[in-house]
């Protein structure tokens, strides 16, 4: 992905104008189906679903919450040997595969 469309990607998703994100990470098929998404519970103290930050799925075992926006620099997805990395590292290898807008699928 070019650098122009991750940052405008990142910004729409912390602006809530993208509801979620569908992407693979290329060369790593452990990281063929990741998720990044907003996250509401219920409350019912409330009322009403209460936004409470991003949830980055990454794979079946492996989650990362971020209350606030995205913090693409926070090294979440396990490399084996090359280590920890960010998504901001892996931006030439992302190969998304959806993105649902706030109010319905782009």
């Amino acid at each position: 992905m070019d650098p122009d469309s991750y940052r405008d990607m990142l910004e729409r998703l912390n602006d809530h104008r993208i509801e979620e994100v569908r992407f693979s990470i290329e060369g790593y098929g452990h990281y063929r189906d990741c998720v990044l998404r907003h996250f509401y519970e219920y409350l019912p103290a409330l009322g009403k679903k209460a936004h409470l930050g991003i949830e980055a799925v990454l794979s079946r075992d492996e989650r990362a919450m971020f209350h606030g926006p995205f913090k693409d620099e926070m090294k979440i997805f396990h490399l084996g040997k090359e280590g920890k990395k960010s998504l901001r590292y892996l931006m030439k290898r992302i190969v998304v595969t959806s993105i649902v807008e706030n109010g319905g699928e782009a």
